[in-house]
């Protein structure tokens, strides 16, 4: 279970990426917290260059968080994963962390609606800013926002590198997955 904190943290940012069978992935840390993660992307380069314009500065470290390093690539090994680490979500408001809690929840190979999920965060009509939240969420696969889906039955958006095309990829994947769970 991932534990989501709101405080705000000083320190350096380091950040690592690393391969997993779908691609490149990076993660960004500060103090031992988890700040985001990006990918999977086409190339280690280009997921640099998005973490570098969104940071401005950072240090490369390859032992950061081996625990959700190993996670994040048995989850694209298909293996089910049950992701524990310690996400720092300051500048969100309560209602964004409540909305990414609730996301962080949704079991896999289950999908629901934007409005369920404002629903389960505790505002019953909150699709709209739930999809919001969603399109800001900084750790996408272990906050599995691809989860979340319209009311009738389309995808939405995903704001990740790959855009709507790697959710709807996500979303087979993991009703595949679900498969082989159950």
């Amino acid at each position: 279970m991932v534990n989501i904190c709101a405080k705000r943290i000083y320190g350096e940012i380091f950040y690592r990426l690393f391969n997993t069978s779908w691609g490149p992935v990076g993660i960004v840390v500060q103090k031992g917290q988890l700040i985001r993660l990006l990918g999977p992307g086409s190339s280690k380069q280009v997921l640099k260059h998005h973490l570098q314009k969104e940071f401005k500065s950072g240090i490369e470290h390859q032992t950061l968080l081996k625990g959700v390093v190993e996670d994040v690539k048995r989850y694209f090994d298909k293996k089910t994963v049950e992701f524990k680490c310690k996400i720092n979500l300051f500048g969100f408001s309560d209602f964004s962390r409540g909305v990414l809690k609730a996301c962080s929840a949704i079991k896999i190979g289950k999908l629901i609606s934007y409005s369920e999920l404002g629903k389960k965060a505790g505002r019953q009509y909150a699709g709209r800013a739930v999809g919001r939240v969603m399109a800001k969420n900084p750790v996408p696969i272990i906050i599995p926002c691809h989860r979340v889906i319209r009311s009738d039955g389309s995808i939405g958006g995903y704001s990740g590198i790959q855009g709507d095309e790697l959710k709807r990829h996500l979303i087979e994947y993991e009703k595949e997955l679900f498969r082989k769970v159950e």
